[in-house]
Parts: C-alpha cells; structure tokens; sequence
C-alpha cells in the first residue's frame, strides 16, 4: 500500500493538532489542484453536462467512491481515469486521502 494512504503522515498530523477543526459541521472547501481533480473525475462519471466547477457539490458518499477506485490503481491506470489530469496521477491518491481525512475529523 501507499505510504500517503497511512493516518500517520504528515499532513495528516498537522490539521489534527489544531482542535478547533473537529468536529464543527462545516461543509468542506476545496481549491486547488487537487480538489479541481476530484470534482473532474465526479463530473466525468455522473455526464454531468456543465464543465465549470464553481459552487460544485460532491457529498460524501460520491467523493468516497472515487477514493476506493482510485486508491486500487496503478500508475498507469491512474493516468487513464477521466477527469484525471495525468500529471496529478502519481499525487492524487496523497490528497484523496488528505480529504478523506478532513471529511471524517
């Protein structure tokens, strides 16, 4: 298994020493690359017909199947996922997990 999909990593002990994040029933936020990607693959999957990501809603449920798809891919395959750009596939399965533990806190 990949080191990034293990709770000890470094960012993932960072964002757990600040308290103030657990727990708080906020919705979750994402910019960036990788958030750009995650709601790409999503878009891809569902057709979904608007290419712009602005405002775009991926619960849970949805987010975590990308996770567990993702996650059970090589490389290679990683490169081929739609939506995925293939230049974010060796880092992606990082920043899933990252969100998937911001998700969960």
């Amino acid at each position: 298994s990949s080191p990034a999909i293990h709770s000890k990593s470094r960012p993932v002990r960072s964002f757990k020493e600040h308290y103030w994040l657990h727990n708080v029933k906020l919705p979750l936020l994402g910019i960036g690359g990788t958030a750009r990607n995650i709601a790409k693959i999503d878009q891809r999957k569902l057709s979904y017909p608007i290419t712009k990501l602005h405002n775009y809603e991926l619960p849970y449920h949805r987010f975590h199947e990308i996770l567990e798809d993702v996650k059970g891919k090589s490389l290679e395959a990683r490169k081929k996922i739609s939506g995925l750009s293939s230049e974010r596939a060796d880092i992606i399965i990082a920043g899933l997990t990252i969100v998937d533990e911001l998700f969960n806190y």
